[in-house]
């Protein structure tokens, strides 16, 4: 019966994993007009932030936490400001803007394997 539990109970957090994710993908595809793919990007490098604090720096699980989420939204941020906002001002099509996304996937996907 701990079985059941755990399951039920890992299952739970799994699907809320996902919920979030969609929900991310679908407010920014509303809001912006464009697939933004470099979500996978921002967390790939969240995790590594989190686990050189929490891990490397030995820093308190918490409070690497917070600073993961403040360095991943100045992350998010950058993505935007550096690279989104002044092709959305010369009006790039949605296809320039997904290989952008698609790009920084690639990127953080091959500089994290190092």
């Amino acid at each position: 019966m701990d079985l059941f539990w755990q399951v039920l109970i890992n299952g739970t957090i799994e699907g809320s994993f996902y919920s979030l994710s969609a929900l991310g993908f679908t407010l920014i595809v509303r809001t912006n007009r464009f697939i933004y793919l470099a979500h996978a990007a921002v967390v790939l490098i969240g995790v590594y932030i989190l686990y050189t604090l929490f891990k490397l720096a030995e820093v308190n699980f918490y409070l690497a936490s917070v600073l993961t989420i403040v360095v991943a939204g100045l992350v998010g941020f950058f993505f935007y400001w550096v690279l989104y906002r002044p092709l959305q001002k010369r009006k790039a099509s949605p296809g320039v803007l997904l290989l952008i996304s698609i790009s920084l996937v690639l990127f953080a996907s091959i500089y994290t394997l190092k």
